[in-house]
């Protein structure tokens, strides 16, 4: 097992401001993501993709409604070799992907 941290950068995707990671390619088809927000949690999408062009949601990890500021998703079902990458509505501190 190795947790990697993912650099991330303030974007404007799909006409809205978003923090968006680098691309990171997974050597397993099961990873965690674990994703830590300052003062606000923010919703929280993956995106896969084949060939590192072009980008399909993967899954949405919707905000949690109560006052935690670190949300952590298994995603599963990655074909190894595929790369993905995370999008947040607010911020974040850090992002982390265990595989």
């Amino acid at each position: 097992m190795a947790l990697n941290s993912l650099s991330f950068s303030k974007t404007f995707f799909n006409g809205k401001e978003c923090w968006l990671s680098d691309a990171f390619t997974p050597e397993s088809s099961n990873i965690s993501i674990g994703v830590k927000f300052g003062a606000k949690m923010g919703s929280t999408v993956v995106h896969r993709s084949i060939d590192g062009v072009n980008w399909a949601v993967a899954g949405m990890i919707a905000g949690a409604s109560n006052d935690s500021t670190y949300l952590l998703q298994n995603v599963c079902g990655f074909v190894v070799g595929e790369s993905f990458r995370v999008e947040t509505s607010e911020e974040p501190e850090s992002i982390n992907v265990l595989e």
